[in-house]
């Protein structure tokens, strides 16, 4: 918008000589910077402006279709959606320049799990030099199947995929030049997206809300790789040549637990496969994984570079406070922990599970280097108790302690909690209990 501001300043001052065209004899570039600002219709609608207006929008590198391309239109006509693609190709078609970044966001329509139009568009992308490809498909309960031109755009390097179903063709040799993917609720058998991922060798970020089987291993080969989120159905992960992962992240929102893990994992041998580990993120039901796996209560190995842990699970369980346990165990150079304590459904006397939180049965347990501790839904149960005295007696530097209350719990019992977590012993002589 910078530039818009000082040429439109600019041509005020030239008041002698008004009947020059001062935008029209600007740069070519110049206006390209103008055009991007706009949104891709109104750039578009600068072609009537002037002659020297009329091609300066197709030599954009970012085409960007989405919603302000068709607002009025609606999702439910079948005329719409072609009125849709028909300015699609209008565009594409007269594009001249090199197509860099192209962003496709398409509402839904019926019909969309088999689009010769949107084939033969992507066909038509795979012959130019596009980068970044965002293709987004809101067609409901389909899904739209990738045709064989998309697994041609051998210049990618940044990739978004939503609704959609791939199934890559025989002979893909992958694409050598990416650097990022992000699925959101697409359909991949688990060997072709462990095969995908195996082919992209400068893969650096992996994101992934999948659908395979239930029963599947996702196996992960990419020594770039150093960001890796997942929210799956699957049984397990497994990294088998990954060095420099740094951030890792098993997620798991309750909308979406029918898609949640339900495998083991051996957790010795996931730390293990990840050397270079330094944030940690997990949900409730990462713990159902590891549960069939085992925790162990002791381990040499240890996440040397693991800096910042952020846990939602089941505290009141056999699983959750042994996991959390671990982890302190494993992880010498901590920085930040945070605890969202989620409660458990069904009977919780039956789940209750009073982990022993005796210091002296924790003498390897070293967090000296922990600074911020944040725990939320604090309830006052006696595990949450006995892990925030835990984390207190065993961090000399700790800065602050950050209790969020559970909102249920009504204010006479809070003021009972505040008071014994600050009677706790700490010895860091800063360390500041903030109960909110």
């Amino acid at each position: 918008m910078k530039v818009i501001d000082v040429c439109f300043s600019t041509s005020l001052l030239d008041t002698k000589d008004c009947q020059n065209d001062f935008f029209s004899s600007l740069p070519g570039s110049v206006k390209e910077a103008i055009l991007a600002c706009l949104p891709l219709r109104d750039a578009v609608r600068t072609s009537v402006l002037s002659k020297h207006w009329r091609h300066s929008w197709t030599r954009l590198p970012h085409l960007k279709f989405d919603s302000t391309l068709w607002p009025q239109l609606s999702a439910n006509e079948d005329s719409a959606f072609l009125t849709c693609i028909r300015r699609i190709f209008h565009v594409v078609l007269n594009h001249e320049g090199p197509m860099t970044k192209v962003t496709l966001s398409i509402p839904g329509f019926p019909g969309l799990k088999g689009c010769p139009e949107i084939d033969y568009l992507l066909l038509t992308l795979s012959k130019s030099d596009v980068e970044d490809l965002k293709l987004h498909i809101w067609s409901g309960s389909l899904l739209y199947r990738l045709p064989s031109a998309f697994f041609s755009c051998h210049k990618l390097k940044h990739v978004s995929l939503c609704s959609c179903l791939a199934h890559p063709p025989l002979g893909f040799a992958g694409f050598s030049q990416l650097l990022s993917i992000v699925m959101i609720d697409v359909s991949i058998d688990p060997e072709h997206l462990g095969n995908l991922v195996a082919s992209c060798p400068l893969l650096e970020l992996l994101k992934l809300k999948v659908f395979p089987a239930h029963e599947s291993v996702l196996d992960i080969h990419a020594p770039k790789l150093k960001h890796f989120h997942i929210l799956s159905r699957i049984k397990s992960v497994c990294f088998k040549n990954t060095p420099l992962l740094e951030q890792v992240s098993f997620l798991d929102r309750e909308k979406y637990e029918e898609h949640s893990m339900q495998g083991d994992f051996k957790l010795v041998e996931l730390f293990s496969s990840l050397p270079a580990l330094r944030l940690l993120r997990i949900e409730s039901n990462f713990t159902k994984g590891i549960a069939a796996g085992g925790i162990p209560t002791s381990a040499s190995l240890r996440a040397a570079h693991l800096s910042s842990v952020r846990m939602a699970l089941f505290l009141d369980d056999l699983v959750g406070m042994p996991f959390v346990v671990f982890l302190l165990r494993i992880s010498p150079n901590l920085k930040e922990i945070k605890i969202s304590h989620i409660a458990g459904a069904g009977n919780i006397s039956e789940k209750l599970h009073l982990h022993s939180l005796d210091v002296e049965e924790y003498s390897d347990v070293k967090l000296d280097q922990l600074r911020v501790v944040e725990m939320k839904g604090f309830a006052g149960a006696r595990n949450e108790v006995r892990l925030a005295k835990l984390l207190l007696i065993k961090s000399p530097r700790l800065e602050k302690m950050v209790i969020r209350a559970n909102a249920k719990v009504c204010a006479e019992k809070q003021l009972l909690i505040l008071k014994k977590l600050i009677r706790l012993p700490r010895p860091s002589p800063t360390a500041e209990i903030i109960y909110e």
